[in-house]
């Protein structure tokens, strides 16, 4: 005789993984409701080139690092939003939004 139990509740409460390369458990937290929430929040405010959803989303400073190997970093709102076309410019908005949770990394800087 077979019997098959099923558990109530969610089957992955305790999964902190996003990917292959990313455990949430690396970057200090396990709560990968709220990290999804924060990603959708995000992509929502970049499409809509909304500066405060944005701001609310970031830590200040935040600090942005350019192709060329040279860094800035924005200490407030005012400052992110004088250069928000330039943080968050096409091919950048475009990375976040067509960003697969699959291909994000994670190590002990952070999840990339």
């Amino acid at each position: 005789m077979l019997v098959l139990i099923l558990l109530a509740g969610p089957i992955f409460a305790n999964d902190t993984a996003l990917g292959p390369s990313c455990d949430l458990t690396i970057v200090g937290t396990t709560d990968k409701e709220a990290f999804l929430r924060f990603h959708n929040e995000l992509r929502t405010a970049i499409a809509q080139r909304d500066i405060a959803a944005t701001a609310l989303l970031v830590r200040f400073p935040l600090r942005i690092n350019f192709s060329d190997g040279s860094t800035i970093a924005l200490d407030n709102v005012k400052a992110l939003q004088m250069r928000f076309a330039e943080m968050f410019s096409a091919p950048v908005k475009s990375a976040i939004l067509n960003q697969k949770l699959n291909d994000i990394f994670c190590n002990y800087n952070g999840i990339m």
